[in-house]
């Protein structure tokens, strides 16, 4: 029986033995896999020919399955799934289900159950029976309601309910002492409850159309990830920088025009987006996150960078385009560990000749600038993923001379 290991990360996250037997969609007869249907742990099935239908309509026979992931299958047949009380983890995305029978109440083993991008417009009573249920994935469903069932999954960690239709987080969501995180971006205008998790340690509310962030959103201090970025709020509450376990934090916002000084206080900080604001200066403090790794500020209205900007020695990746931006501070090329660089559509008429000593720079945006010459050492850099210098300034000389160390260039 031909047998296929699935990838070692897939093995890693969803199977701790390794004997696991899996087969990953690669076309293999359904008569193989029906030949000998219990040595199969782990199973998956993105096609829609007969072979892949044959072996879903028999998917009832393979016992012993620990992991089904059945993507795209709009004729898959959950009573069928129900006979699979082994089952540990399911994904049945973008399968157009309307519901999701009482007979799976049968799979109490189930720790991890994702049917997002789905029909469903209400969250069956028996998956809050699911006593090990750990992940919940519903999102990009009609579901209207989280019914006050959900506080009997208490071994939850993981919550993903965005792009539904819920107007109403419950009040009983606050009984799940180990969730861990909850995504519910694009859920728009929700009432909240009066207390969130304080287990909780990521927390997407990107584009919920909330003008000020809930207040049971400032009193979680252990959040590590947090991401009201498409609200349209006009600052960021002060609470929020109090948050000193953050490391990641994304703001965007188009009536946010400044940064409190506070932002220093984040010390944990390494990814800071503040894309799409209305800013229109930087504070130094920001300069002071010695730890940062990834710094967006684009599509703002920044006509200068402090140079306090060396002091981000660990950053990879900076983005400065769309802005007003007329130099550069030579300090900028203090960041050697700089892999993607975006400085295009700025007013810049040069650009310090030190980038060239940023060794890991791969990914190099200038275009756009009234610039009218490079530095000398460019041509002696390897850009392994692009260099972008559409739309400048550029004599035909400067463009021969690019052309001739990078044969793919293009400047219109």
């Amino acid at each position: 029986m031909k047998l296929k290991l699935l990838t070692f990360f897939f093995l890693l996250a969803l199977a701790s033995s390794s004997q696991v037997k899996g087969y990953y969609d690669d076309g293999t007869k359904a008569e193989v896999l029906l030949a000998n249907p219990d040595s199969v742990l782990l199973l998956t099935v993105y096609r829609s020919d007969a072979n892949a239908q044959k072996i879903l309509a028999n998917v009832h026979k393979f016992k012993n399955l620990t992991r089904l992931t059945c993507d795209l299958q709009t004729k898959l047949q959950l009573k069928l799934v129900a006979k699979l009380t082994k089952l540990k983890g399911i994904r049945f995305a973008s399968c157009q289900f309307t519901v999701l029978p009482a007979e799976m109440a049968a799979l109490t083993e189930l720790e991890d159950l994702d049917v997002s991008t789905n029909k469903l417009t209400v969250l069956p009573a028996w998956i809050f029976s699911l006593k090990k249920l750990k992940i919940l994935k519903v999102n990009g469903n009609p579901i209207k309601s989280i019914p006050p069932g959900i506080k009997n999954l208490t071994e939850l960690e993981e919550l993903d309910i965005w792009a539904t239709k819920i107007t109403e987080i419950p009040a009983e969501i606050a009984q799940l002492t180990k969730l861990k995180k909850l995504s519910m971006a694009n859920v728009k205008t929700p009432k909240m409850p009066p207390a969130l998790p304080e287990s909780l340690e990521t927390l997407w509310l990107e584009s919920c159309n909330f003008s000020v962030i809930p207040p049971c959103v400032l009193k979680l201090k252990n959040l590590k990830f947090l991401a009201i970025n498409g609200n349209p709020i006009s600052a960021v509450p002060k609470e929020i920088f109090d948050f000193i376990k953050l490391e990641a934090l994304y703001i965007s916002s188009k009536k946010i025009t400044e940064i409190p000084p506070e932002i220093g206080n984040l010390k944990n900080l390494t990814d800071f987006r503040a894309d799409y604001c209305s800013l229109t200066t930087l504070p130094k403090e920001l300069f002071n996150i010695v730890g940062l790794k990834y710094l967006y500020v684009d599509h703002n209205q920044l006509t200068e960078i402090p140079s306090e900007i060396g002091n981000l020695v660990r950053v990879n990746n900076l983005c400065l385009h769309y802005n007003q931006l007329k130099s550069i501070p030579k300090e900028i090329t203090n960041l050697k560990y700089l892999q993607s660089l975006r400085i295009d559509r700025n007013q810049l008429t040069s650009i310090p000749d030190g980038i060239c000593t940023m060794k890991y720079l791969k990914y190099f945006m200038v275009g756009e600038n009234p610039i009218t010459k490079l530095p000398e050492c460019i041509t002696e850099m390897k850009f392994s993923e692009l260099l972008w210098v559409k739309k400048m300034m550029l004599p035909q000389a400067e463009k021969d001379r690019l052309k001739t160390a990078f044969p793919k260039i293009e400047f219109e």
